[in-house]
């Protein structure tokens, strides 16, 4: 049978039993014990499914995930949940056939409404809604997922980046706002992580605030799931910079450099701008963040005499604080040294004195002043001598300029500061030395010169008089601003005249304020006019004895003015009282027609002296208006100012300038 003698494989032993096996099997299996075997499973599994459908079940409800659970149901169209309060039943991973649903493997557990914490509800699936045919689902929540306040609250927080809460377990179920300063935020949830991005709703900073974190289900307000107090970090402010603002630069800066309140990490888009009337150029800068201090290092030379503006949109702290709104440095760069004042005025300068130019800047030692520093005349540069000390440059002459010289003070382009910054420092100024001349013409009882101040070479005299009357010092002060006026017009003056100005004839009196000189007599009463008497009658109607003096012209002042008035023959005589408001001529010569004239100008009343009846309700004997006309026939007159300490030059100026033009 085998040959060569070969044993049989283990396929050929194996093959004949399995044959004959089968074959004594095929003989017992029939139709009808296949039927009843497939019958037989079939009522098991309906028995089995009937008892696993309505058998109960109890669930715990999960926060974090879905709550599903193993659960066969045939034909799930057919079942239905009848609904708790608060879950519904929901039959999912469907075996569908033509699209319709014949197996459902599972059955998930979805709130309709916020679960209660902590409680049981009952979920029902039944077959055609019959209660027969029902499963009972027990349904029990735990603990709602809760938030762990901030482990340090006291901290202060950052506006600007998200505030995070952790939550105790994941929740897929709710959401969550926050509430802040009446400000509402819907916040981020993952994983159990919840942030919150503070920078939407705009918290300041420096500031505290009550927030609440609440639980939100379908867009519903549940609850507040914390309530927490929490302060703001402290803005990040710029406390000092290396130059100030609206500063104009007199040196050559390098570098810029700010103090700031806090470590900062980020300084975004740092800008510097040279700036003109159409144009904003950008220079480039380079920076070095260090602590608390920003330096902006200029990687060029400022350009000179130039406006700047330096800009950071933003700065960021390590804990979050931040600028709270950008800051801005304008600043400028100087030229050479600009002339900020001058010691002497535009006119009145004495001969030979120093004068002191004042500069914004400290002037450099170490050049030659006089190159750009100089005083011109008509008839060239004045030799002087130049010092400096600091800011200032003193010029004073070697020889003295004449009186009433025009003069140029001029400063030339070139001249250093400190620094060495030049350019732009041209600067001139004219002046005029002393016009005036001035004469002792006597002095008082008690030793004051009595002066008086020319103005002109002419012939023609015009002769102001003032201070006759110690406490009537509106006419002390109108005569010194029409001095002052003639010193800034002097070359107004027409050249066949002479002005010449007495401001102060009772200087006695004027100290110490009383009518009066110091021997107790009225001035104007000691003049040999033909009505003089030794007792008067003053203003207040009181009679005083001597007060004419003893004999005409027995006081030094009257004498004084007198002989001096004499020597010169003047044109015209103007004296100056208070407080009557008029202007009285003497009715010598011309009187009464400058009289007129002259209170047309001032807008003040004139009369001549034999129509002033009762105008004065005292005596006005031995006057010195009086004496010119009686025994000199000059014409003068007496003008009555309105009050007897104010300055009325600006009322009588233009009568003034007239009278002083008169032929």
């Amino acid at each position: 049978m085998f040959e060569n003698n070969q044993p049989p494989t283990t396929f050929a032993r194996v093959r004949l039993p399995i044959i004959t096996l089968l074959g004594k099997l095929g003989s017992h299996i029939t139709f009808r014990r296949v039927m009843l075997g497939c019958g037989t499973s079939f009522v098991l599994f309906i028995i089995t499914y009937l008892v696993n459908f309505h058998w109960p079940r109890a669930i715990t409800f999960s926060y974090s995930r879905a709550t599903c659970f193993t659960n066969p149901v045939l034909l799930p169209k057919l079942v239905s949940d009848t609904k708790s309060h608060g879950f519904n039943a929901t039959l999912t991973k469907n075996i569908t056939v033509a699209r319709y649903p014949i197996y459902s493997h599972a059955t998930c557990i979805v709130p309709t409404q916020p679960p209660a914490e902590k409680s049981t509800q009952i979920v029902s699936l039944a077959v055609f809604n019959n209660p027969l045919l029902k499963k009972n689902i027990r349904v029990l929540s735990g603990a709602l997922p809760s938030l762990k306040s901030q482990e340090t609250p006291q901290k202060p927080i950052s506006t600007k980046d998200p505030i995070v809460f952790m939550l105790d377990q994941a929740d897929t179920i709710f959401t969550y706002r926050l509430v802040a300063n009446n400000q509402q935020l819907a916040c981020d949830k993952r994983g159990t992580q919840l942030s919150c991005d503070l920078a939407k709703i705009k918290l300041e900073q420096s500031q505290t605030y009550e927030i609440a974190i609440q639980r939100l289900f379908n867009n519903t307000l549940v609850g507040a799931a914390l309530k927490q107090s929490v302060a703001t970090v402290d803005p990040v402010q710029i406390v000092a910079a290396s130059i100030a603002a609206d500063q104009l630069i007199y040196h050559v800066p390098a570098s810029l450099t700010l103090t700031l309140s806090k470590p900062v990490q980020s300084h975004p888009d740092v800008k510097l701008y040279a700036l003109t009337d159409k144009t904003r150029r950008e220079l480039p800068v380079t920076t070095i963040l260090k602590e608390k201090t920003l330096t902006v290092q200029f990687t060029q030379p400022l350009p000179r005499q130039s406006v700047f503006e330096f800009s950071i949109p933003e700065l960021k702290a390590y804990d979050g604080g931040y600028l709270v709104s950008p800051y801005t440095l304008p600043f400028r760069t100087s030229g050479g040294p600009k002339v900020m004042g001058v010691s002497v005025g535009s006119y009145k300068v004495r001969p030979g004195s120093a004068l002191t130019l004042t500069f914004d800047t400290t002037i450099a030692t170490n050049q030659a002043v006089k190159s750009f520093v100089r005083i011109e005349t008509g008839s060239g540069v004045l030799a002087a001598t130049y010092a400096i000390q600091d800011k200032r440059i003193t010029v004073t002459p070697i020889t003295p300029l004449p009186r009433c010289t025009l003069f140029t003070v001029k400063v030339l382009d070139g001249l250093q500061n400190e620094a060495g910054v030049s350019g732009g420092s041209a600067w001139q100024f004219r002046s005029r030395t002393l016009c005036q001349t001035t004469a002792t013409i006597g002095s008082s009882v008690q030793g004051h010169g009595i002066t008086a101040y020319r103005f002109g070479e002419g012939s023609s005299i015009i002769l102001f008089v003032g201070g006759t009357h110690g406490n009537e010092k509106s006419s002390t002060y109108i005569l010194d601003s029409w001095i002052d006026y003639f010193e800034a017009n002097y070359e107004r003056l027409p050249k066949d005249r002479s002005v010449i100005v007495i401001p102060k004839i009772n200087p006695d009196g004027f100290a110490t304020n009383t009518r009066t000189n110091a021997r107790t007599v009225d001035l104007n009463r000691n003049f040999p006019a033909n009505n003089w008497k030794s007792g008067v009658t003053m203003p207040d109607k009181s009679y005083l004895e001597y007060g004419g003096g003893g004999t005409p012209l027995s006081e030094p002042e009257s004498k004084a003015l007198a002989d001096y008035t004499l020597s010169l023959r003047p044109r015209l005589v103007l004296t100056y009282h208070a407080t009557g408001g008029v202007v009285v001529a003497n009715e010598s010569d011309d009187s009464v027609t400058q009289a007129r004239a002259y209170g047309n100008k001032a807008s003040i009343q004139s009369i001549g002296n034999s129509g002033i009846g009762n105008f004065f309700e005292y005596d006005t004997t031995g006057s010195y208006e009086d004496w010119l006309h009686d025994k000199h026939a000059i014409p003068a007159l007496l003008i009555e100012l309105t009050g007897m300490a104010g300055n009325e030059f600006a009322r009588h100026q233009g009568a003034m300038w007239a009278i002083s033009q008169i032929p």
